[in-house]
């Protein structure tokens, strides 16, 4: 019962929270208000008193759809209850859609109710905007198709806020799904937007949800190696990708793999445990700092202009 008492003044400190800005802003007009009111020169004509009236009500409006706006928000109080009772994922980008749709909600409520606090005839606006549905739908088409993709997305869950994916020639993390877009935060840095209708009917390639990644490499040497050479330095790489805890120890393949035009090719491929873009490349770097001195440890060089090839299997 206390726990709920706590919970339950956390709660109205939230919504007083929320309401705090739009509260202190209707304050100020409705002083003013007053004021106007108070003043021995004012016009109390009933036609002015009216529209003053108007303008306080509307205020008064916009001031509750403000704070219910503030209360949608994706990091309120409300969203983050739902977000631990789902214990999802999916939460990650249910939540900021959901709020997003709830305000637009709001502010039309508001908008409507302002309008016929004016006077004017909210169905017949309705009316007008059905009659022109047809051209709306076909101006719209392409943000409604955006909309159901960031609809499908959602549901479908190919991927979710954070993950690492690719698309066509675009890779890296999402940050953002909105109505319209999903935001890619490639690897240097730049901020891809691509339409949800785009997304949507692709196939996209989820990095995140791999279990482990492949690192393909091709060592060319030079004809004149001695093949002891070669069995050292294939038994040493083997011993190093055996030795790493962050590589996967079933998949590890280091082998002479052919004569080829540019020289006698290893063959090296393994699969690192991360799936982690930053990861991975730290580990791979490493590994290729080993190699190197192998390489150097038993004078075997590289030939070619295609010395050594990666192969990043995804």
């Amino acid at each position: 019962m206390v726990k709920n008492i706590k919970q339950n003044h956390k709660d109205f400190f939230h919504i007083l929270l929320a309401f705090r800005s739009p509260a202190l802003a209707f304050l100020i007009f409705f002083v003013l208000y007053l004021a106007i009111k108070a003043l021995p020169y004012f016009d109390y004509s009933a036609g002015f008193e009216q529209i003053l009236d108007q303008i306080l009500r509307s205020l008064l409006i916009l001031t509750i759809a403000w704070g219910l706006n503030n209360l949608e928000s994706q990091s309120s109080f409300i969203f983050a209850g739902l977000s631990s009772k789902l214990q999802l994922n999916v939460d990650k980008m249910l939540i900021p859609f959901v709020s997003k749709i709830l305000k637009f909600i709001t502010w039309a409520f508001a908008f409507l109710i302002i309008i016929q606090e004016w006077g004017y005839n909210v169905n017949g606006l309705i009316a007008g905007l059905g009659l022109g549905g047809l051209a709306f739908a076909l101006a719209a088409k392409d943000a409604v198709a955006n909309i159901f993709g960031g609809v499908v997305i959602i549901l479908d869950k190919p991927f979710t806020i954070g993950d690492w994916i690719v698309d066509g020639g675009i890779e890296g993390t999402v940050e953002d799904i909105n109505f319209r877009s999903t935001k890619i935060r490639r690897a240097d840095q730049a901020l891809v937007t691509i339409p949800n209708s785009n997304l949507a009917n692709s196939s996209i390639i989820n990095q995140s949800k791999m279990g482990k990644k492949q690192v393909q490499l091709k060592l060319n040497l030079f004809y004149d190696t001695p093949g002891e050479k070669i069995v050292q330095v294939i038994a040493e790489i083997k011993e190093v990708l055996h030795g790493s805890i962050q590589i996967h120890q079933d998949n590890i393949v280091v082998t002479f793999n052919e004569i080829s035009n540019i020289g006698l090719q290893v063959l090296i491929n393994y699969f690192t445990l991360t799936t982690d873009g930053e990861q991975y490349l730290q580990i791979k770097e490493d590994i290729n700092y080993k190699i190197i001195d192998i390489l150097e440890k038993h004078h075997v060089h590289m030939c070619g202009q295609e010395q050594i090839r990666y192969s990043d299997n995804r």
